[in-house]
């Protein structure tokens, strides 16, 4: 993702249980569902094929707000997006209750049912979502991968110059740069790129406040499991910064399920990142 120049395509395999990112962009729905080696098989079959299309990424950056600091962490990239509450908690901790089998997820669940720990409180700055202008656009031009000369690879892919996508011209969008602010408390907050109407990639924040403890949550546990909570407020933006509250210091965001520190982030969608056969 840092690199400049020619983007190499890549190719996602679905190995392991969870398969979300292959999933989004290969019919494969798991190994539950198709015979582990013909799923493989029909993620290498676009590689062969050298079908490839551009997939948006997610770039998370931390807001570093100490005084006198003028240290700069590298971004983190993601796919799948951040997730961060009691939602995720229970995600991740399900495997702990693997004796009760199929239903591990909701005993994992029942385990929160009383806990006193629910609320995420946050203050949040957003950008409203944007096609691209000349203010936000990327300006490094990025060019095609140039075929390779091997008399292997040569023989084996018949390489193609996919056409280029038609672009936009770039203008001036006076609403790119406003900034729009607010606060939130909430269970659960999950940040994902999607495609908007407007066939332009855009951040869509969730935020989940409807979850309480006690019984009425235990009457919950089948959506829950089924992740069939509506949100409490949606957010499209092209750029989100979230400034937890000091005491979430003991809780993690979830990057692609991997745990980072709940300390203040940006979120920014990058457009048409990465290269992906599919």
């Amino acid at each position: 993702m840092r690199r400049r120049g020619n983007l190499c395509p890549i190719t996602i395999l679905p190995l392991g249980r969870s398969v979300q990112s292959a999933s989004k962009r290969i019919n494969i729905f798991g190994v539950k569902d198709v015979d582990y080696v013909k799923s493989l098989s029909k993620a290498l079959e676009p590689m062969l094929k050298d079908e490839s299309q551009y997939q948006s990424v997610i770039r998370f950056d931390v807001i570093n707000e100490e005084d006198g600091s003028n240290s700069q962490l590298k971004p983190i990239f993601g796919l799948n997006g951040l997730s961060w509450g009691l939602l995720e908690d229970i995600d991740a901790a399900k495997d702990k209750y693997w004796y009760f089998g199929p239903l591990r997820h909701y005993a994992s669940a029942a385990s929160k049912s009383f806990a006193d720990n629910w609320s995420l409180k946050t203050d949040y700055v957003y950008t409203p979502p944007c096609p691209g202008c000349v203010d936000c656009a990327a300006t490094v031009q990025r060019q095609e991968t140039a075929q390779p000369s091997g008399l292997f690879t040569r023989g084996l892919i018949k390489y193609k110059n996919n056409p280029g996508e038609t672009k936009r011209p770039l203008v001036k969008n006076d609403n790119c740069s406003k900034k729009f602010e607010g606060s939130a408390e909430a269970s659960q907050i999950n940040i994902n790129c999607v495609q908007n109407k407007d066939n332009f990639a855009e951040l869509e924040s969730q935020f989940i406040s409807s979850l309480q403890p006690g019984w009425e949550f235990i009457k919950q546990i089948p959506e829950v499991t089924c992740s069939k909570i509506l949100p409490s407020l949606v957010v499209k933006s092209r750029t989100i910064q979230l400034h937890p509250d000091g005491e979430m210091g003991e809780k993690f965001y979830s990057i692609d399920g991997e745990e980072y520190d709940a300390r203040p982030i940006k979120v920014s969608v990058v457009p048409n990142a990465i290269k992906v056969f599919c």
